[in-house]
């Protein structure tokens, strides 16, 4: 099996396996991962209710696959590792990402403190010289 005939076929086999053991509709679709200095294939797996979704890298997989592993035992594999990361993912309010108001305090904030800890490990000449400007 080629390398596009096998992330399309896992897709489908990811989707079937979350699909039947969690009673629940998910979207399992391909995509390329750009990163600064590297590229990688993977399945974005989203419950179809929700607004997060997870990337499972795929390369390795192939290459396992290529290997002898079982294409059944990398299906289970891959829904385990996506149902995972789906439920113990980091808690966020979706809305208020989207709220200009609720973010620029908490950006400010966020900001501030970064220069706090710059000028505490910065050097005492490097300091001086950064106060004096004001």
């Amino acid at each position: 099996m080629d390398f596009d005939t096998f992330k399309e076929d896992l897709a489908k086999a990811v989707k079937d396996r979350l699909e039947l053991i969690f009673d629940r509709k998910y979207s399992v679709e391909t995509h390329t991962v750009e990163k600064m200095n590297q590229s990688y294939e993977a399945l974005v797996v989203k419950p179809e209710d929700g607004v997060i979704g997870v990337n499972i890298g795929i390369d390795a997989a192939f290459k396992e696959y290529s290997d002898g592993r079982s294409f059944d035992m990398i299906v289970r594999q891959i829904a385990s590792a996506a149902e995972h990361a789906l439920d113990y993912h980091p808690a966020f309010d979706l809305e208020a990402l989207t709220d200009y108001g609720q973010m620029n305090r908490k950006f400010s904030v966020s900001f501030i403190l970064t220069i706090i800890i710059f000028l505490r490990k910065a050097g005492t000449k490097i300091r001086q010289k950064i106060l004096r400007r004001k």
